[in-house]
């Protein structure tokens, strides 16, 4: 009994550990202006698409242009203009519980599709890779071709591959793939603190020595800036200790500073 105690348990956290990232496809509809064969068209493309995602295997992917359409016709600033900004994409994925949003946009350039797609970030809002194919599809299964290939192009090439993980003196650590802008000390604690992404819930502002041990990894682990970063570690009442990702160095800042911040977590 004990060991199929156990086993459950480690089963459960493998599965928190290495959770898939998901992916919410967006694919841009124009409801005023779009005839209904390119709804529908638009519609059948971003459902083959997310079934070529599933199949290579490194993404959970959902179609939910429906409901953010839904969402964003409740925003004026998309009732005045129609435009949609990546912060509004990043912002409703969130809600959904996505990692990311693959934003794809259609239109008719001199007789060709030109078909664009983008992966966004619902921590940052950043852009981890965009990427474009023209096509004439006209049937049924030439656009499930062209959707095959825009996910290939999109996602087998991308340099965007989940948190990394390290070890610093032993401990395990995964580190959130890209900045979280800059932030007040108690801004970036809050921030990691509140984080929800890649499977885990308790991210954190890492240590004095946690942030060195990202920065003498800083090369594995990649998208560091040349500046520096807060720390969780308090000088005193008003301070705060950060490291400077040029050079190495470690001095104390007024806690109402912004700094950039990057996010760990243990596993």
């Amino acid at each position: 009994m004990k060991k199929l105690l156990l086993i459950s348990v480690l089963l459960m956290l493998a599965s928190v550990m290495f959770a898939q990232e998901t992916v919410a496809v967006y694919v841009a509809v124009n409801e005023k202006e779009d005839a209904k064969e390119d709804k529908d068209a638009k519609k059948v493309f971003g459902a083959m698409f997310v079934e070529a995602i599933v199949k290579r295997g490194e993404y959970k992917a959902v179609e939910r242009t429906t409901r953010f359409l839904e969402l964003l016709s409740k925003e004026t600033s998309y009732q005045q203009s129609g435009a949609v900004s990546d912060n509004q994409l990043s912002k409703i994925g969130k809600q959904m519980g996505a990692d990311l949003v693959c934003a794809i946009d259609i239109c008719n350039v001199s007789g060709e599709k030109f078909i664009s797609a983008r992966l966004i970030s619902t921590e940052t809002a950043e852009i981890f890779k965009a990427c474009h194919i023209n096509s004439d599809w006209g049937s049924l299964d030439e656009l499930t071709a062209e959707a095959t290939r825009l996910a290939t192009e999109l996602i087998a090439s991308s340099e965007y591959s989940g948190p990394k993980r390290i070890q610093i003196n032993g401990q395990k650590y995964m580190v959130f793939p890209g900045d979280s802008g800059k932030h007040n000390w108690s801004e970036a604690k809050s921030l990691c603190k509140s984080l929800v992404a890649f499977g885990k819930d308790d991210w954190y502002l890492p240590s004095k020595s946690e942030l060195y041990g990202l920065y003498n990894s800083r090369e594995t682990i990649g998208g560091f800036a040349d500046q520096w970063y807060w720390s969780s570690s308090e000088a005193d009442n008003g301070n705060a200790w950060n490291v400077n990702f040029v050079g190495g160095s470690s001095i104390k800042n007024d806690k109402s500073r912004e700094g950039l911040v990057r996010c760990i977590c243990k596993y």
